[in-house]
């Protein structure tokens, strides 16, 4: 956090005392919050910092806290050349956070800044590209080619459990053996110890099919791991027998179901099936762990529309 706090031989010591002040606040700040946001967080904050503190260097802005609205306005409007509003505005978060963290007033909500936010959503579109869904057919014609290899077993019942429990990447690579337990009805249920949307770690349970939970079943079976260990483990000459990464999840579905496939595709189809077997968006919500609906109401736009008060009037009219 240092990072923000620019030096200079010849300031007014009023400026001097305000910095001082702010790196005192800083230096503070990190104490008191360790332990308090998850690694990934902290990542994504210097990474979006080092990004401003670039650009404030090529451009000759000032990167010191606190941060004047009309450069990061600036730096809003550079950014927008080639980057997402999505990305921009996170950088804008990111900054805040800094603020906050020095005890300043955050700099997203001047008017220069909100206002370079808004002309930027007005000129590009806000709509980010939606990962290709894996639908049921699409998974069941990957599962069609698989055999009772390990390999295969272990991919199987990754791609089975990512359409089943609409488990994000670094979820689905954090599971552990016992995590994933028996119904008598041959189903069975996935514990999600943490999650984005869940860092505080209250943890969560999700709905497993019977047909997913033998493919799981066979694979834990045939590697032979305990309880405490990681479910899906790598595979091959070069494998220390560790949990594979989200990197290799993202192989794997790329390998299985094609190029344009990522991991976040089970999450999209498996939402796009629940919308269209008629489930409700409060329970997809539910079945996904998604605190609000918005991304939900994102994923279903095609099949909700088909649901809307239109489509309902049509069958009534006997026009569908």
């Amino acid at each position: 956090m240092d990072q923000m706090i620019s030096k200079s031989v010849a300031r007014p010591s009023d400026e001097l005392a305000l910095l001082e002040a702010v790196a005192h606040r800083l230096d503070r700040y990190q104490r008191l919050a360790q332990g308090a946001f998850s690694p990934n967080t902290l990542r994504a904050i210097k990474a979006d910092t080092a990004v401003f503190q670039a650009w404030a260097a090529e451009t000759g802005h000032s990167g010191a806290l606190p941060l004047a609205g009309d450069t990061v306005a600036a730096f809003v409007a550079d950014m927008g050349e080639d980057r997402k509003p999505a990305t921009v505005s996170r950088y804008v978060s990111s900054l805040d956070h800094l603020h906050r963290a020095a005890e300043l007033p955050p700099v997203g909500p001047t008017n220069a800044v909100r206002l370079a936010l808004r002309t930027l959503r007005r000129d590009k579109s806000t709509a980010q590209k939606q990962a290709k869904p894996m639908r049921r057919a699409v998974l069941e014609t990957a599962l069609a080619d698989m055999t009772n290899s390990p390999k295969d077993l272990r991919d199987a019942a990754l791609l089975s459990l990512g359409y089943d429990t609409l488990c994000r990447s670094s979820e689905l690579v954090a599971i552990r053996v016992q995590d994933v337990t028996r119904h008598p009805d041959g189903s069975g249920r996935l514990y999600v110890a943490r999650s984005k949307t869940d860092q505080e770690g209250a943890g969560s349970w999700r709905y497993i099919a019977p047909d997913t939970l033998a493919r799981v079943v066979a694979w834990i079976e045939a590697a032979g791991h305990d309880e405490g260990e990681p479910l899906f483990l790598s595979l091959g000459p070069a494998a220390k027998g560790g949990a594979i990464s989200a990197r290799d999840a993202l192989r794997i579905f790329k390998a299985r179901l094609g190029v344009d496939y990522s991991t976040h595709s089970a999450r999209v189809g498996g939402a796009k099936d629940q919308l269209d077997g008629g489930v409700p968006i409060g329970k997809l919500a539910e079945s996904g762990g998604w605190k609000s609906l918005t991304m939900p109401l994102r994923y279903g736009a095609d099949a909700l529309a088909g649901q809307s008060g239109a489509a309902m009037l049509a069958q009534k009219q006997g026009r569908a």
